[in-house]
């Protein structure tokens, strides 16, 4: 049974707005529970490599590339095929649209990769290399400006589009320089 206010000479209403407003509460959640374990996995790897070496084995190298990964994921708008249908797009395409332009980026070398056939493995390929390469905050920082590919990628609500991910970006700059 769907719950309806009579309101308006008797009119109804639905409860689209509190719903509206809960799922937006939600996506708020959400973002900010990935920018928080996003920000200890940082501080993980970091410990870590303090300690000893890091490589692309390591748990906590592991643990971080699978959260940037969600977070490059949150809220991608699918594609619209010639039937009218939508498709999921991965953010390997938004990456390849925001940071093309970048000097001297990995994304050429990646996209001829014989191993990685998917958009999906050549997006993780890149998250490895851009942390081996120490250049992620590059990236970031570069995908970050371009507005235009962000608004065509990202939902509204998306953590590509918050606050968070430029904060996130400047933490990246501080990881990298802790080694």
């Amino acid at each position: 049974m769907m719950s309806r206010s009579r309101s308006n000479g008797g009119r109804f209403s639905s409860n689209n707005s509190v719903r509206d407003a809960e799922i937006k509460k939600q996506m708020n959640v959400y973002r900010e529970n990935l920018h928080c374990v996003c920000r200890l996995a940082i501080r993980s790897m970091v410990e870590k490599a303090s300690c000893e070496g890091v490589d692309d084995s390591c748990p906590e190298f592991k643990n971080l590339a699978t959260i940037l990964e969600h977070m490059l994921s949150h809220r991608l708008k699918g594609q619209i095929t010639w039937f009218g249908l939508e498709g999921p797009k991965e953010f390997w395409d938004f990456i390849v649209a925001a940071c093309s332009s970048l000097p001297h980026n990995s994304i050429a070398t990646i996209i001829n990769m014989e191993d990685a056939k998917t958009h999906k493995a050549k997006g993780r390929a890149w998250i490895r290399s851009a942390l081996m390469e120490k250049r992620l905050a590059e990236y970031m920082s570069h995908a970050i400006t371009n507005s235009r590919a962000i608004r065509a990628f990202y939902g509204e609500g998306a953590y590509m589009r918050s606050d968070e991910c430029k904060e996130m970006s400047d933490i990246v700059i501080i990881f990298y320089h802790s080694f």
